[in-house]
């Protein structure tokens, strides 16, 4: 799978990698989450899928999901490392559609 597919894939998915983080990871409504948070957490999502990120790709995947959670605001930016989470319903859907 190409960078460009792995994208593709998390921002088609993005309900589910979400929902991952909140399982793998202390999200809670008004929390903080760091860079590396979703930097590793999208490193073992794609690894329970049998595909081995490097950290280039991962850092990369990782702003622009920042990104796609910012404009869907699920997350509000505090500073280059660190987001707010705005909400965390227990059965989540962020529409895939920027």
């Amino acid at each position: 799978m190409s960078k460009n597919t792995h994208h593709s894939y998390l921002e088609e998915n993005i309900s589910l990698f979400w929902n991952y983080m909140k399982e793998k990871y202390p999200v809670y409504k008004n929390s903080n989450i760091f860079f590396r948070d979703i930097q590793f957490g999208i490193k073992d999502f794609f690894s329970k899928r049998d595909q081995i990120l490097d950290n280039a790709e991962t850092e990369d995947l990782a702003y622009k999901t920042t990104g796609l959670l910012e404009n869907k605001g699920v997350l509000s930016k505090l500073n280059d490392n660190t987001w707010k989470v705005n909400f965390l319903d227990d059965n989540i859907v962020i529409n895939s559609n920027i």
